[in-house]
């Protein structure tokens, strides 16, 4: 929705105001009454956005032009307005469809240094989103909460995602209810003890479910709508799906998203292990659009996740993968990758994190678009591809640890 704007339409939102307050009003009465994908809770995203275009104008030339889509090339003038920053790829959990549970001990790198995450200060500038959470539980990381007050302070909207398994030590609700984050979702992929600690190994679910309880009520008393429960639909749990919607009510939750989309992080091991977990899209859609007319008067707002239709080589720039051109990846150890569905740049490494600003059109990215635009589509993007000859990207490599020889 973003996207839509133009440069006339936000220049007289860029103040606090009523011309502010009647987009924002417009935008609650237009998501009021909709199923449709997850979205931010509008008051605090637009506000947020709007805030850091006037206080950084450079954000909004940037945004101006990285928006167009005739301006998509192989060296992007514009920067990367989106960005997944991952403070730590390491976890706690081995769960069944992640790649995690194939690296020694959960971890596949160090962790981020705050004043690494401070070093991309000039790439904040450009940014308008961060989601901080990569191939790890970000509560694991000390400096945590201090990247995110940093990201505030430069008025980006941020959004994480965590297990549920570390809500009740180091005050970890408080800290998450008095952060600057735009939203936590929290991943529960059973409805039941038994569905849930299969599909995520090392998991407790009562422990986990206490934790979310008790952060979702002092959310309500802080009168923050800060959490979504996030579901990843599969083979092990699709028969549960009416019991997520009683599970979310009675842990308090007021948003609920499933997810359709099983990633394969661009290996060739996971798009055949989780190719075998998939489950008849259109029926459970329609089941879900069911769960979502029952659910409105209960307050209980049910959206969709479902990975973009297939891109395309045949349409032109607009149905290329839209990530290369407008988002970057920075992995723990400070190297890029394109996008959180590879999430490993032990698979695909495009360049120095730390210096991203030249790394954005380093020779590697420049190659590695340039193949998306001539339609040689790297091996490791091919599952979000419906067609297109496919590539193997020097350089790149895929990396699997045998975890029954690493003592787990």
């Amino acid at each position: 929705m973003l996207k839509d704007l133009s440069r006339a339409d936000i220049l007289p939102l860029i103040n606090v105001g009523k011309d502010r307050d009647d987009f924002i009003n417009l935008k609650l009465k237009e998501l009021s009454g909709k199923f449709s994908s997850p979205y931010p809770e509008p008051r605090e995203y637009w506000n947020t956005v709007f805030d850091g275009f006037k206080a950084f104008p450079e954000r909004l030339d940037n945004f101006i032009q990285a928006k167009e889509i005739s301006n998509r090339n192989a060296v992007q003038a514009s920067k990367p307005y989106l960005i997944d920053l991952e403070p730590n790829s390491r976890c706690n959990f081995r769960c069944t469809m992640c790649q995690v549970s194939e690296w020694a001990r959960g971890q596949r790198a160090r962790d981020m240094t705050f004043e690494e995450f401070q070093s991309l200060k000039s790439l904040f500038n450009f940014v308008i989103e961060a989601k901080i959470h990569g191939m790890g539980e970000p509560l694991l990381h000390k400096e945590f909460f201090n990247m995110i007050e940093y990201l505030k302070s430069y008025s980006i909207w941020t959004r994480t995602s965590i297990n549920g398994s570390l809500l009740l030590v180091n005050n970890n609700i408080e800290k998450l209810v008095k952060s600057s984050l735009g939203e936590i979702q929290i991943s529960l992929d059973g409805a039941t003890k038994k569905t849930y600690e299969k599909i995520r190994v090392r998991a407790n679910f009562e422990k986990v479910t206490k934790g979310i309880t008790e952060l979702n009520s002092a959310c309500e008393s802080n009168n923050r709508k800060l959490t979504r429960m996030w579901v990843v639909l599969q083979k092990n749990n699709v028969h549960e799906l009416a019991a997520f919607a009683e599970v979310a009510k009675e842990l308090k939750f007021k948003k609920l998203t499933f997810s359709l989309s099983l990633n394969d992080w661009g290996q060739e091991l996971w798009r055949d292990k989780n190719g075998t977990k998939g489950i008849a899209l259109e029926s459970t859609i329609d089941k879900i659009n069911e769960l979502y007319e029952d659910s409105i008067k209960q307050e209980l707002d049910i959206s969709l996740w479902r990975q973009a239709n297939k891109y395309s080589i045949n349409n032109g720039l607009q149905d290329l993968c839209p990530w290369i051109f407008d988002r970057t990846y920075i992995s723990s150890d400070m190297r890029l990758t394109p996008c959180a569905i590879i999430g490993n740049p032990d698979v695909t490494d495009l360049g120095d994190a730390s210096t991203i600003l030249n790394s954005w059109n380093s020779e590697k990215y420049v190659s590695f678009r340039k193949l998306h635009l001539d339609g040689l589509i790297p091996s490791e993007c091919a599952s979000c591809y419906s067609n297109g000859s496919q590539v193997k990207v020097p350089g790149s490599k895929q990396i699997f640890v045998d975890i029954s020889k690493s003592g787990q």
